[in-house]
């Protein structure tokens, strides 16, 4: 009996983490943080919230087709 219960509790474990893997990884990319990532710039020159701010409309601008 307490074998079964080890064996599901790990099984609940797993699940879980995998669950949680796949909302992390299949998160929705955002171009602007792609874009202050790509800059190479540190928290210490520019915050991703000035960032955003300065480049909103040109680099962050996401392209909407078909609307």
């Amino acid at each position: 009996m307490r074998h079964m219960a080890k064996v599901r509790a790990a099984l609940m474990v797993v699940f879980i983490g995998l669950s949680a893997a796949g909302l992390v990884l299949g998160q929705d990319s955002d171009p602007c943080r792609e874009a202050y990532l790509d800059s190479g710039l540190s928290v210490q020159q520019m915050t991703y919230h000035e960032f955003q701010g300065a480049y909103g409309e040109t680099v962050c601008a996401t392209n909407v087709a078909g609307s």
